[in-house]
């Protein structure tokens, strides 16, 4: 999730979205195909095609919200069938995968900017591209990791409590996007957003950028 300070960046930010998206939702299949569930191997979602992982409700969200000057969407989702899994605790690390696919992308995405300064003049257009990178991947992967139904987090956190307790939280899901809404709109975000903004101007910083979220 991220703010536009310029419309005409749209160019740059719709390749690196849809790169964070795909990414994400691939290192969620991957991992899940590596701890023993096929269930998105199968379904060919093992992939880096983007087109495997397109949702077209996702999709139009990513382009009137970026038309009107916030840019946030998502990829089709993973199936995963823990009963599958090797270990009853690896739907925290298949969920995980995610979030911390995107936070890579931005780390790699500042290491690159901070090694390109010091060989070449960096051009505009190639900074703000990878400016965006950092922002797009440290905000969906915080995002993400929010413990409300339906994001990553809350997978997380119910993998994590004991089994009467999460098994009690789980009944959250039945209300679909109604707990996201509501921590979207609520001062209850406000925390969560300002680790955020600290951790994507933490990694701008750490790769020289001239330019703060």
């Amino acid at each position: 999730m991220f703010t536009l300070s310029n419309p005409e960046t749209l160019f740059l930010i719709l390749p690196g979205l849809i790169l964070s998206i795909t990414v994400h939702e691939f290192s969620h299949a991957y991992t899940a195909y590596m701890l023993g569930d096929g269930t998105a191997w199968s379904q060919g979602r093992v992939s880096l095609n983007p087109v495997d992982h397109f949702d077209p409700y996702g999709f139009l969200f990513i382009i009137l919200s970026l038309a009107s000057g916030f840019g946030f969407g998502w990829g089709k989702p993973v199936p995963v069938n823990p009963a599958k899994l090797r270990s009853g605790k690896d739907i925290i690390l298949v969920t995980a995968a995610g979030p911390f696919s995107n936070f890579f992308i931005a780390f790699t995405a500042a290491y690159l900017h901070k090694l390109l300064i010091y060989l070449i003049p960096v051009p505009e257009a190639i900074e703000l591209f990878l400016f965006y990178l950092v922002v797009l991947n440290v905000g969906l992967g915080i995002f993400n990791l929010a413990p409300v139904p339906p994001l990553d987090g809350f997978t997380i956190l119910t993998g994590l409590l004991p089994y009467e307790l999460a098994k009690s939280l789980e009944g959250m899901r039945a209300y679909g996007y109604i707990p996201l809404i509501i921590f979207i709109v609520t001062p209850l975000n406000k925390l969560w957003f300002g680790y955020m903004y600290g951790i994507m101007n933490f990694i701008l910083t750490a790769g020289d950028f001239p330019m703060r979220f």
